[in-house]
């Protein structure tokens, strides 16, 4: 159904959408879509309401705020054609990239990092009252009896690589600790590489010299004599 609908509605994406390596890719970006055609609020599967949203009906769009920072495509709310979304979309094409690990292709692509990159670059010349995207932060949305909205625990899609990330950003200190070791052995082997080549090379270069320096003195004939080069005079004795 989704591709039916974006093949008759938005055909110059199809080709994008059918390259798409994951299936979050398509599922982030058809949110996009039904937000910037049809408006509405758009929340995921393993989030709640708290209460009723009628309040986040009175702005043109939304999001919410993530951490550490930037926002994220889980709950989202838009009237349809709003300038972010159009934005959000003209740029999927161009975000489409593979960047090898699958967790920063999704993120980068149409996750939430994709997300907050073009929020900043839309707000970043000032944009009309109506053309405004709010952004929930925590106390809106979780942590309180007035929040709207109750946030589970997510990252269904996350893969290894992911989970490898995320226990990385658990240990920072650590990580950063053996991202130096690592580094400083790399220079030191490429040290002690660097010393190997160059004793190689000037032994080269020393038998080079010495084998120019024997030939010289074998004699060479001048360029204006047909003569052969005369060969040293070799001493006989005679007993």
């Amino acid at each position: 159904m989704s591709r039916e609908f974006i093949a008759k509605q938005y055909p110059w994406f199809l080709n994008t959408w059918d390259k798409y390596k994951f299936p979050i890719e398509r599922a982030d970006a058809i949110r996009y879509f039904a937000l910037a055609h049809f408006g509405g609020i758009y929340i995921d599967l393993d989030d709640g309401c708290r209460r009723r949203l009628d309040p986040l009906l009175t702005v043109p769009a939304f999001v919410r705020s993530t951490s550490p920072s930037g926002v994220s495509n889980d709950i989202m709310g838009s009237v349809p054609g709003h300038p972010f979304f159009i934005k959000v979309l003209n740029n999927l094409k161009r975000y489409n990239r593979n960047w090898l690990v699958p967790y920063i292709t999704i993120m980068f692509s149409t996750g939430p990092l994709f997300l907050s990159v073009i929020l900043e670059q839309y707000n970043r010349y000032g944009v009309p009252d109506t053309g405004k995207v709010r952004v929930l932060l925590p106390a809106d949305y979780k942590g309180n009896d007035d929040s709207f909205l109750k946030i589970a625990p997510g990252s269904s899609w996350h893969t290894d690589d992911a989970k490898f990330i995320k226990t990385l950003g658990r240990h920072i200190p650590l990580a950063v600790f053996t991202g130096f070791m690592i580094t400083g052995l790399v220079f030191l082997m490429e040290w002690y590489l660097y010393k190997w080549c160059v004793r190689l090379n000037f032994s080269r270069m020393k038998e080079k010299v010495r084998g120019w320096f024997n030939k010289g003195r074998m004699g060479r004939p001048r360029k204006d004599s047909n003569l052969p080069a005369q060969r040293p005079l070799v001493k006989i004795e005679v007993v």
